[in-house]
């Protein structure tokens, strides 16, 4: 069952745990996309996050140029998104599915 934050176990020197709401997480992939140039800004892109089990799980839906690397492409949005994942949070559990939909460059 989906949940709306993610446990982070033991967090702080003292033990504590520390939350943190699958918006933050969902707000994190889209501006990490962002970064990517060969992502089109586009309404097909789409980023939807759930936390199951104590696990981010990411599923992407990108709008991409046709004749795109879709293997470089899947690395480079990884990267982004794991890099920018370890800013908040380094031991967070991911798993990242992208799917790409490849659209004609309007000249």
């Amino acid at each position: 069952m989906p949940g709306n934050y993610l446990i982070l176990d033991k967090y702080t020197k003292n033990g504590g745990n520390i939350e943190i709401s699958n918006k933050v997480f969902n707000t994190l992939a889209i501006h990490s996309l962002k970064q990517i140039k060969e992502i089109k800004k586009d309404k097909g892109t789409l980023v939807q996050t759930n936390i199951v089990r104590n696990k981010l799980y990411y599923k992407i839906t990108a709008v991409v140029p046709k004749g795109t690397n879709f293997k470089s492409l899947t690395d480079r949005i990884e990267e982004v998104i794991l890099g920018n994942l370890n800013e908040i949070a380094e031991t967070v559990p991911v798993d990242i599915k992208v799917r790409f939909i490849e659209k004609e460059v309007k000249r």
